[in-house]
């Protein structure tokens, strides 16, 4: 006899071993689910949720940070910036020869190689005078 065929409502057996398996749930039956409940703990009453009514009374940055930084410093703050922040000290972009050995040194101590190779000729500047 199948013990396919035998199956009680809610199981699956296996052929080959005849044990009881979770029945999976058909792709078609939805499961509602219901909205998590707040944990009291997590609730933070200095940032308290956001209403309909306090969105009423919300006012654009434009009107509010000049009144609390200045129109100058508001302007700055509110002045578009798109991509990373310009560096103070900026990196030159070189092409340079170097052995295949002291490349292959700085790159097997993994990522961020160049910065260590960076520091490191940095670190023998500090002990050299630079010719010039």
């Amino acid at each position: 006899m199948d013990r396919r065929a035998t199956r009680a409502e809610g199981e699956l057996r296996s052929p080959a071993q005849g044990s009881a398996l979770p029945r999976r749930p058909h792709s078609s039956v939805h499961t509602p689910v219901s909205a998590p409940k707040p944990a009291p703990e997590l609730t933070d009453e200095d940032a308290p949720e956001l209403t309909d009514e306090w969105f009423q009374h919300a006012r654009p940055a434009a009107e509010v940070l000049p009144e609390i930084f200045g129109a100058e410093v508001a302007a700055e703050m509110l002045r578009p910036r798109r991509g990373r922040p310009r560096s103070t000290r900026p990196k030159e972009h070189v092409n340079i020869r170097l052995d295949a050995d002291v490349v292959q040194a700085f790159k097997s101590t993994g990522k961020g190689w160049q910065t260590r190779l960076n520091n490191a000729l940095r670190d023998w500047l500090s002990t050299h005078a630079p010719a010039g």
